[in-house]
C-alpha cells in the first residue's frame, strides 16, 4: 500500500472527517469530565497531566471523542469565532477568540495569525509557561511560540488530511504537541517535527477512554516495517555486537541476509528499519551481477554513485533515503533531507523499488582473478603501504574484552601491533588501514608524551575539541576521512559523510602527515 509522506497506515474504521474544532457545548458538556487526560507511554494507562491546565476549547471537543470512543457526528457551526481558552500570559486560564477570518482577539492582543479556514490549536509548545498559536490546515502544522502575529516558529506536517488534531503533553516534559485520531487510533507524536507516530493506541469503544492496548516492543515494531516493505525474509537482530558505533546495519551479503538493529541509540526506530531494508532491495535489484568471487554490491556502490554524480557510496545510501520517503517516512533520513534530489532520481528509485536495475544498466560482471594471498599477506600488503610497516600484526579472534570489534590498534604497546579478526569483518584491508590511521594519529601527538600518560590523553580530548564531539569520536571520524584519503570509498561505520571529511580536510591533511592538527594544544611540561 503506497502512502503519503508523515502518514501513519491505519485502515478499518470509519475516520472522523465530519468533527470540527469549533466549540458545541453540548458535547462539551458530555466529554469535559474525561478532557484532562493524556496517555502515559511507560505505564500505559490513564493519568492526570502534571500541569494541570485546563483543557482548550479546540481540544476539549477532540479529546472528548477519545474519550467516548465514538464517532460523534458534530454539525459545522455557522458562528463566525471560535471560542479559546488558554495560559496566555502565564497567570492562568484566559479566554479569547479565534475568528474564521483568522484574527485572535484576547489576553490584550489582537492579531491576524495563519489564513481564513485554519483550524486554531493552543498549546504550550516551547516550555516557557505560556500558550500560544498553532494553525492546523490540511495536514499541515504551523507553530507559533509568541502570542502574536508573523511567520510560524516551526512548521511540519504530520498525518492526513482528516485526522483529528488533538493537543497534549503526551511524555510530561513540559512541552505540549499534537497527535492525531484517526479511525479510533490515537497516533501520539512527542516531538514538533512530521515523521511517523512515536507508537499509537487504539482507543476504547467504552464511554470512559479505558486502558489501550499494550505498546508493541522495539523487536515487534521493527518487524512490522520489515514485514511491510519487503523484507520479510531477513533475519532481525536487536543489539547485535556486529553494529559497531552503527545505530543500525543491512548483512545483504549474508545467508540468511539479516538486519541489525540497536533500539536503545536510534533515534527513529521504524525509520532506520526501513532504510535497512532499502538496502536489501537494492542489493536484490543487482543480483545478476553476482559472481561467486565478488557480491552484487560490488557493482551496485559504483553504479548508483555514478547515476546520482555521488562519491564514497553516497548515491546508495541517498537513494535508500529517497526510498523510505516514498514509504511514508518524511524525514528522508541521515544521508539526504532534499526531498529536491530525491524528485530528480525518481527513476532510479522507481526502479529499485521494483526490483529492477536502474538504466542504463552497467556492463555485466567479470570474475575476477581468484584471490591467491593469505590474510596475513593482504593485511601486511596495505599495512606496509600506509606507514605501519614496523607494526606487528595479530590475526585471529580478539580477546574477550575486545570481541565486539573487528580491529584494535594497540598503539601504547612496545612494539606497536594491530590486532583484526579476519574472520568476522567484511573488509579486511579497509579495517587494517582504519587501524593504521589511528598509528598515524598516535605518532602526531608523541611530543606530548609525558611520564605515566601517552600521547593518547592529549590526542583523544584534543580532536574531540577541533571537531566537535566526544567520547574520542573525533578520533575515530578522522580515523575514517583518512583511510578515505587512502582509496577506501565507503568511510566506515564512524561517519559515512564525505562532506565532514571535507569541513575538517586540515585535521586529515596534518595526521597524514604525523602532524597535530591546528589550532595545537600546549606542549606539557
Amino acid at each position: 500500500m503506497s502512502r503519503h509522506p508523515g502518514e501513519a497506515e491505519i485502515t478499518g474504521h470509519r475516520p472522523y472527517s465530519d468533527l470540527t474544532a469549533t466549540r458545541h457545548v453540548p458535547i462539551e458538556q458530555e466529554v469535559t469530565a474525561a478532557c484532562m487526560r493524556h496517555i502515559d507511554r511507560d505505564r500505559h494507562d490513564v493519568t492526570t497531566p502534571s500541569k494541570g491546565r485546563p483543557t482548550r476549547a479546540v481540544s476539549v471537543l477532540l479529546t472528548g471523542a477519545i474519550a467516548a470512543g465514538l464517532a460523534l457526528s458534530v454539525a459545522p457551526a455557522h458562528a463566525s469565532t471560535t471560542e479559546l481558552e488558554g495560559s496566555w500570559r502565564g497567570r492562568g486560564t484566559e479566554r479569547a477568540t479565534y475568528s474564521d477570518r483568522a484574527v485572535f482577539s484576547g489576553a490584550g492582543a489582537r492579531f491576524t495569525y495563519g489564513r481564513p479556514g485554519d483550524k486554531p490549536l493552543v498549546g504550550d509548545w516551547d516550555g516557557d509557561g505560556r500558550d500560544s498559536l498553532a494553525a492546523h490546515r490540511g495536514h499541515f502544522l504551523f507553530f507559533r511560540n509568541q502570542l502574536s502575529g508573523g511567520d510560524a516558529d516551526v512548521t511540519y506536517y504530520y498525518g492526513r488530511t482528516g485526522d483529528v488534531p488533538v493537543v497534549g503533553d503526551w511524555d510530561d516534559d513540559g512541552r505540549d504537541t499534537v497527535s492525531v485520531l484517526r479511525d479510533g487510533v490515537l497516533h501520539v507524536n512527542n516531538k514538533l517535527r512530521g515523521g511517523h507516530a512515536e507508537y499509537t493506541v487504539r482507543m476504547s469503544q467504552s464511554a470512559a477512554l479505558g486502558r489501550p492496548e499494550p505498546r508493541p516492543s522495539a523487536e515487534q515494531r521493527t518487524r512490522t516495517v520489515l514485514d511491510r516493505y519487503g523484507c520479510e525474509d531477513v533475519v532481525l537482530e536487536m543489539a547485535s555486537p556486529d553494529l559497531g558505533t552503527a545505530v543500525g546495519a543491512a548483512f545483504w551479503e549474508e545467508t540468511p541476509q539479516r538486519i541489525a538493529i540497536d533500539p536503545q541509540r536510534v533515534d527513529d526506530l521504524e525509520h532506520t528499519a526501513a532504510h535497512e531494508c532499502a538496502h536489501m532491495l537494492q542489493f536484490r535489484a543487482y543480483e545478476e551481477y553476482h559472481t561467486p568471487e565478488r557480491s552484487a554490491g560490488y557493482t551496485l556502490w559504483p553504479h548508483l554513485d555514478t547515476l546520482t554524480g555521488s562519491t564514497g557510496h553516497l548515491g546508495g545510501e541517498k537513494l535508500a533515503d529517497c526510498m523510505t520517503y516514498r514509504w511514508g517516512f518524511a524525514t528522508t533520513g541521515s544521508y539526504t533531507r532534499d526531498q529536491q534530489w530525491c524528485a530528480q532520481h525518481s527513476d532510479i528509485v522507481d526502479a529499485l523499488l521494483a526490483g529492477r536495475t536502474p538504466h542504463p544498466a552497467p556492463t555485466p560482471a567479470v570474475s575476477p582473478e581468484p584471490e591467491t594471498r593469505t590474510h596475513e599477506q593482504r593485511a601486511r600488503d596495505v599495512m606496509d603501504r600506509y606507514g605501519c610497516a614496523d607494526v606487528e600484526l595479530d590475526l585471529g579472534p580478539l580477546p574477550p574484552e575486545k570481541a565486539h570489534l573487528v580491529g584494535v590498534a594497540y598503539w601504547d604497546d612496545v612494539p606497536q601491533r594491530i590486532a583484526v579478526d579476519p574472520e568476522r569483518t567484511r573488509d579486511l584491508e579497509r579495517t587494517v588501514t582504519h587501524e593504521c590511521a589511528h598509528m598515524l594519529q598516535y605518532d602526531a601527538y608523541v611530543p606530548y608524551a609525558k611520564p605515566g600518560l601517552s600521547p593518547a590523553y592529549a590526542l583523544y580530548p584534543h580532536l574531540n575539541e577541533i571537531t566537535g564531539l566526544d567520547r574520542n569520536l573525533g578520533a575515530e571520524r578522522l580515523a575514517d576521512c583518512m583511510t578515505y584519503r587512502w582509496g577506501f570509498a565507503p568511510t566506515g561505520s564512524y561517519t559515512r559523510d564525505l562532506a565532514w571529511c571535507d569541513e575538517h580536510s586540515d585535521a586529515v591533511d596534518a595526521l597524514l602527515d604525523r602532524r597535530v592538527p591546528d589550532p595545537a594544544p600546549a606542549v606539557p611540561s
